[in-house]
């Protein structure tokens, strides 16, 4: 199944680059990146996982998100995430299905092109509770990388990936994770 996904996406490559040319191309909304510009937007993206004992793990992240400029290009954002997850062992015939939630605070440069597509680069630290039986709370810190695509003057489809890591209060052990990208929306005003 994954592979045959694979197959199917490496055949529209070249699809997917005409596209990607033609955005890069296209003449450009302007995107109100000005200081005292505030957004609203979200953002939800399904990583998917098999581990070496069976275990199945889908998950659903969402993140409504609010930002405000506070310079040019510059912004300061507030999201609260929350992470749906199902997990069924097939060793141990258990299904369970944790919540994990958590509220981060990022730092965020968009890179001016004269496109319709502001790639962006940021940094962002956070808090996030993965467990209430024994209230595990973990810091949380990322590195969000993608780009906004103007749609309309105030409006952007917004395509990235995410690098997460976690460090738990509980425990040393840390983990990383590169999620398999995030689609949002974002309105700006």
């Amino acid at each position: 199944m994954f592979f045959g996904l694979f197959l199917y996406i490496f055949k529209n490559m070249k699809t997917y680059i005409l596209i990607l040319l033609y955005f890069f191309t296209c003449e450009a909304h302007a995107l109100k990146l000005e200081k005292s510009t505030m957004n609203i937007s979200g953002r939800a993206s399904m990583p998917m996982s098999i581990n070496r004992h069976d275990e199945f793990h889908l998950s659903l992240d969402l993140a409504p998100r609010f930002g405000i400029f506070l310079i040019d290009n510059l912004e300061f954002g507030t999201e609260i995430f929350t992470q749906i997850n199902y997990i069924h062992n097939q060793q141990e015939k258990q299904v369970s299905t944790p919540i994990k939630w958590g509220v981060a605070s990022e730092v965020v440069y968009y890179f001016d092109t004269p496109t319709i597509i502001k790639p962006y680069l940021g940094a962002g630290l956070g808090m996030r509770i993965t467990d209430w039986n024994i209230l595990t709370i973990s810091l949380t810190y990322k590195i969000p990388l993608g780009m906004l695509i103007a749609l309309e003057k105030n409006f952007a489809l917004d395509v990235g990936l995410a690098f997460t890591g976690f460090s738990s209060f509980r425990s040393l052990g840390e983990k990383f994770e590169i999620s398999p990208g995030f689609l949002g929306f974002r309105y700006f005003f």
